[in-house]
């Protein structure tokens, strides 16, 4: 399970330990792209995961959907600036196209 924590602009994963373990964010609202501990969000409110691993994420307050790449360790901008506050994602069943 991936969660978005919008206050800490990180997402986690529930290990099976049932803990939190930070998967990407520097912990404190920002709007950079980079590697997984120096990617910036602000307040996310939606995550959704495709089969590929990737990760879609709507970075509401930077109005941005964002891609997780977490075997290359990237997280990059697909859309910007203009989404309105994205507070959610989702993928076409063929994951050809992302519904912000």
């Amino acid at each position: 399970v991936v969660v978005s924590d919008q206050f800490r602009s990180q997402l986690s994963k529930i290990n099976a330990s049932d803990a939190f373990e930070v998967l990407v964010g520097s912990g404190g609202a920002s709007c950079a792209d980079g590697d997984l501990t120096g990617a910036g969000f602000a307040f996310m409110r939606a995550v959704t995961v495709a089969r590929s691993g990737l990760l879609y994420v709507a970075d509401t307050d930077n109005s941005r959907l964002r891609v997780v790449d977490l075997r290359s360790g990237q997280v990059n901008t697909l859309l910007a600036p203009n989404l309105n506050s994205p507070s959610g994602v989702a993928l076409y069943p063929d994951e050809s196209k992302a519904v912000v």
